[in-house]
């Protein structure tokens, strides 16, 4: 669905909270690149989050949860505001982009007060990069790689966005070196797979084996590079 049809959709769920004084919602959010303004319409993931009252049996419009789970592309969670706090520590990357970019449709703001402690960041996204990288390794040997170049791509950004936040808690000087070495990594990633994203839209033919291979050798290369840079963030 196109930006203008996700947002109808996204107002007809809130006005079906707004009309129901018996909802137990005290926060409905939009998080991720729907919020960050940067959505991309049949590419994109939807996020949504719900809140409910502390303390209140969960009470919903009728429907309601169908509909909110047919809009969300990715994923709609349903948390209790008591335990919003641990969430940082099982999902530490998840959760500090949801508090640093998530736009609320309806109710309080529950999550711009909440803390990801950077330790637990640190510890997340470094486990996610040496889990691509063995991966890759994996890949790199195999008769018909299993994992796409989309996917890869997706996994590398997801920790990638995790990095530039722990680049926040080094010198300036190093943060701005961080930060360009990041970008530069994504502009690599990215115009790879812009050429898997050609031959399955028939724009080129398939690229042989040595092609692949080549190709996952980059990212993996890529990914260590990052990797060496998460480990050099201070504990």
């Amino acid at each position: 669905m196109d930006f203008v049809e996700l947002r109808g959709q996204l107002s007809d769920l809130k006005e079906a909270l707004v009309a129901d004084p018996s909802a137990s919602v005290r926060s409905f959010v939009l998080f991720g690149s729907g919020a960050a303004g940067d959505y991309i319409p049949d590419r994109s993931d939807v996020n949504l989050a719900v809140v409910l009252r502390s303390g209140a049996r969960p009470v919903l419009p009728k429907g309601w949860m169908a509909r909110a789970t047919a809009v969300a592309r990715n994923r709609l969670l349903i948390w209790e505001p008591e335990g919003l706090d641990s969430l940082g520590l099982g999902y530490p990357i998840e959760m500090s982009e949801l508090v640093e970019i998530h736009k609320v449709l309806h109710g309080d703001d529950v999550f711009s007060g909440l803390v990801v402690d950077s330790r637990n960041l640190r510890v997340a996204v470094a486990g996610q990069l040496a889990r691509l990288s063995i991966e890759l390794a994996q890949e790199r040997h195999a008769d018909s790689p299993g994992r796409t170049p989309e996917r890869t791509l997706y996994d590398f950004v997801f920790a990638l966005r995790g990095l530039l936040r722990l680049g926040g808690l080094k010198p300036a000087r190093r943060k701005a070196e961080s930060i360009e070495q990041f970008s530069q990594t994504y502009d690599v990633m990215l115009s790879t797979t812009k050429v898997f994203l050609r031959v399955r839209q028939g724009a080129m033919d398939p690229p042989g084996k040595h092609e692949v291979s080549g190709l996952y050798d980059l990212y993996s290369k890529e990914v260590t590079a990052v990797l060496a840079l998460a480990q050099e963030i201070p504990r």
